[in-house]
């Protein structure tokens, strides 16, 4: 099981419980001419990713309205209307790319080639990695508890 980021440990006072984890904010970004990427905020860390970046212009924007940190990219597949922004995102935030490792020959450089089960951390916030083939033979999802959010491309 690959981890993608590293848990951030919860500061607490001693006779004290834990806070429950903090959710996920997540906004759509629509790009290009019908489709949305995907920008999530982990609200305890300000961990910050954004998932299928069609293009950079709209995410950039949507990035520095949320505080100007972009910690990961997440790519569901390969086709260009989900990965067209990832170089160009990558090297202004020096984010670390996440994809398909079955697709990875496809897609712009994958930093974490990622396989059906791998678990994501964004901070406080778990998900894991779905394998979906169909659109393309090695699409993956990316599955949130908190809230329940479902990204997987098209």
């Amino acid at each position: 099981m690959l981890i993608i980021g590293e848990p951030t440990k919860a500061m607490t006072c001693p006779n004290q419980s834990p806070r429950p984890p903090m959710p996920l904010t997540i906004h759509a970004i629509p790009v290009l001419s019908d489709n949305y990427a995907w920008l999530l905020q982990d609200e305890a860390t300000g961990t910050t990713a954004v998932v299928d970046p069609g293009e950079a212009p709209a995410i950039e924007r949507a990035v520095e309205q949320a505080g100007g940190r972009l910690d990961f990219i997440l790519l569901t597949h390969h086709h260009h209307d989900h990965i067209g922004g990832t170089d160009a995102l990558r090297t202004r935030y020096n984010a670390k790319v996440a994809g398909p490792a079955t697709e990875q020959h496809r897609m712009p450089h994958l930093d974490l080639p990622l396989n059906d089960n791998d678990r994501i951390v964004l901070g406080h916030s778990a998900g894991r990695v779905l394998a979906m083939p169909g659109h393309t033979l090695g699409h993956i999802a990316y599955y949130f508890d908190q809230p329940p959010a479902l990204f997987c491309g098209d």
